[in-house]
């Protein structure tokens, strides 16, 4: 599957707006309001399902984790102690 940003999207549009004529043109043949494309086309809005759909895109919203080294204060942090969770009383 291919990836896109916004800005590959963005430019996929503009071409798509070019092939047909111009924003009215592509907006009309798409039965959008020439604003919401022309304002996709400049990042003024986001990229919305009615655009992306002309299109022929969808939006795949993904979450992802990393890792990040520890800094010698975390290391330095005592683990798991009451004290430290939210809410809780601090031990005496």
């Amino acid at each position: 599957m291919t990836r896109l940003t916004d800005d590959a999207v963005r430019s996929r549009l503009a071409t798509a707006i070019d092939h047909a004529g111009g924003v009215r043109a592509f907006a009309k043949l798409h039965h959008l309001p020439p604003s919401l494309v022309s304002d996709s086309r400049t990042g003024r809005r986001a990229l919305g399902p009615s655009v992306l759909a002309a299109l022929r895109l969808a939006k795949h919203v993904t979450t992802s984790h990393y890792y990040a080294p520890i800094t010698r204060a975390e290391l330095r942090r005592p683990v798991g102690r009451r004290s430290e969770v939210a809410g809780s009383p601090a031990s005496p």
